[in-house]
């Protein structure tokens, strides 16, 4: 069975893909699908919002707190979405984020002809917006600057969006949202369930309703609510921290097995100079060991 629609089903690689799960593959074929109530259930936008924030909430392997605080929570397409509505509220600013961050905060800037800069070039400026990712990309944890990130954006009122898309895959992790600058929170379910990558599945959380695109989707209810139902069937049968639960001991394994670092993000660990061809800027070379971890074929 071909896994991934980047074609490589190698034990180790250089992205970021689910872990190909019997479990998972069993839930999608034993679930059931009510098209044509789904699509019509607007209480769903609501129970998707609600069920999400609770289902953080039980997150037992990392301790996040201050999100009361951002009584604005959205539906968001991945976190990509939360991501645009972020750079496009703040457009005259220079967006700053660190070398091994997620590339697409790059092609964005570029694509849209955003002004950026690496926070690894200098220090934060008061004209500029920062996105950094919790637990950080490259590093499976947390940025060793992000507490110094944050008492500079918060001194100079500097807005921040972090981003939570591999909150799924991690253990350890602890952190205040409760922070003056930190103007948007996003997580997303694409990497912590093998398939649901294709729905686009994720929250965003704000401070305040600012009425722009995604605010405005969701107050229309103009969105992929059958999507969502299915991402409520997930969130009911698998709690948070259920990769680690199951694929903990196996994790180990496998970095032993091929001489990896273990990070706090169970899909991803770190290489020595073998690996030096997928390095992403930064000191370490990351290694994605999804794959090494699947039991779909068992």
């Amino acid at each position: 069975m071909k896994y991934h629609a980047v074609g490589n089903n190698d034990p180790l690689i250089s992205g970021t893909v689910p872990v190909p799960s019997k479990r998972v593959q069993n839930f999608w074929d034993q679930m059931a699908i009510h098209t044509g109530y789904d699509v019509f259930n607007y209480d769903l936008v609501d129970h998707y919002c609600g069920l999400y924030k609770n289902w953080i909430a039980d997150d037992e392997l990392n301790n996040l707190q201050g999100l009361d605080k951002f009584p604005s929570v959205t539906y968001s397409s991945g976190t990509t979405e939360s991501f645009i509505n972020f750079t496009h509220r703040y457009n005259q600013r220079c967006f700053r984020f660190f070398k091994g961050e997620f590339m697409f905060q790059k092609l964005n800037a570029r694509n849209s002809n955003l002004s950026w800069m690496w926070l690894d070039d200098g220090p934060v400026f008061d004209n500029d917006a920062v996105i950094i990712s919790l637990p950080f990309a490259d590093f499976g944890d947390v940025h060793p600057k992000l507490d110094s990130i944050i008492e500079q954006c918060n001194r100079l009122k500097v807005p921040v969006l972090i981003d939570c898309a591999y909150m799924i895959i991690a253990k350890n992790i602890n952190f205040n949202f409760d922070q003056p600058c930190i103007d948007t929170v996003t997580f997303s379910l694409s990497k912590g369930f093998w398939g649901i990558d294709k729905l686009r599945l994720g929250i965003r959380f704000k401070k305040q309703d600012d009425d722009d695109n995604l605010d405005i989707y969701n107050k229309w209810q103009t969105l992929p609510l059958h999507s969502m139902a299915i991402g409520n069937r997930f969130m009911m049968e698998f709690k948070p921290n259920w990769l680690w639960r199951t694929y903990g001991e196996k994790y180990k394994q496998v970095c032993k097995e091929n001489d990896l670092t273990p990070t706090n993000s169970i899909v991803h660990a770190l290489g020595g100079e073998q690996y030096k061809d997928w390095n992403r800027g930064t000191s370490v070379n990351r290694v994605c060991v999804s794959n090494a971890l699947g039991d779909i074929d068992e």
